[in-house]
């Protein structure tokens, strides 16, 4: 341990990357408004892309991916944060460093209605949704804990996917404590399946994208699918809100 912070100290930017990890740059991964074709000109063609801009930011906004993120898809990175500490491989091979893993891709769980509902929500991966769910898992004590945690817990080898500040995804292998493990989403594993509780993932809305023109009898059907919990509903009225009046904050800028 003593190590580790000897590794990082005088270097406030080593530190900095050692404890909370690499940064990304989320504007950076949203284009301008000129990339995706809108502009002050006062045609009627102009004013359409205009439109068709804001739907591409609400997008980013809410659903996440869409033509105004770089990355095609919900915004974030994912990561092993070293802890400098130790942990017992539960499959013999005795002391290994004890990592954390870092999933900053929203997953659809949103505090309070994925807990109530039993579901994350495959649509609401935008950066809205994504700030409420890393809101609602904060906990520097749980960070705190894994880098001055006494002892060795038991830890396993977990391969997971990482992805950079560029979005260029990848995998690798550290050591997680069981507890760790334990406390991720299941939807963050490939499989879908959390290895330790052996719950799987849940998702809903998953339909809510489907492209094509509906008769009476389908939009009937998708809106019986949709909550009639009031939360859900403020929950989805509220993004609306709050995407309209960034919207006209970025326009007026403009």
């Amino acid at each position: 341990m003593s190590k580790f912070f000897k590794d990082v100290g005088g270097d406030l930017t080593n530190l900095e990357e050692k404890v909370l990890g690499p940064k990304y740059d989320y504007a950076k991964n949203i284009k301008t408004p000129g990339e995706i074709g809108m502009s002050s000109r006062g045609s009627i063609s102009a004013a359409a892309k205009n439109v068709a801009g804001l739907i591409d930011y609400t997008e980013v906004l809410v659903t996440g991916g869409g033509r105004a993120s770089r990355s095609g898809g919900a915004m974030g990175n994912k990561f092993f944060l070293q802890t400098g500490a130790k942990c017992n491989d539960i499959n013999g091979s005795g002391e290994q460093t004890r990592s954390i893993y870092i999933n900053n891709v929203p997953q659809g769980n949103i505090p309070f209605i994925s807990s109530s509902t039993g579901a994350n929500f495959s649509e609401f991966k935008g950066l809205i949704p994504g700030t409420l769910s890393t809101m609602g898992q904060l906990n520097p004590m749980k960070i705190f804990q894994a880098f001055m945690m006494k002892g060795t817990p038991d830890c396993q080898a977990l391969t997971m996917q990482t992805v950079d500040s560029n979005n260029y995804k990848s995998s690798e292998t550290k050591f997680v404590a069981l507890m760790d493990i334990k406390n991720l989403d299941p939807c963050t594993f490939s499989n879908k399946r959390n290895p330790i509780t052996n719950k799987g993932c849940r998702e809903t809305f998953s339909s809510y994208n489907t492209m094509h023109t509906p008769n009476e009898g389908e939009l009937t059907s998708d809106i019986s699918k949709l909550p009639n919990d009031p939360i859900v509903q403020l929950y989805i009225a509220s993004l609306g809100i709050v995407g309209i009046y960034i919207m006209y904050n970025l326009i007026q800028r403009g």
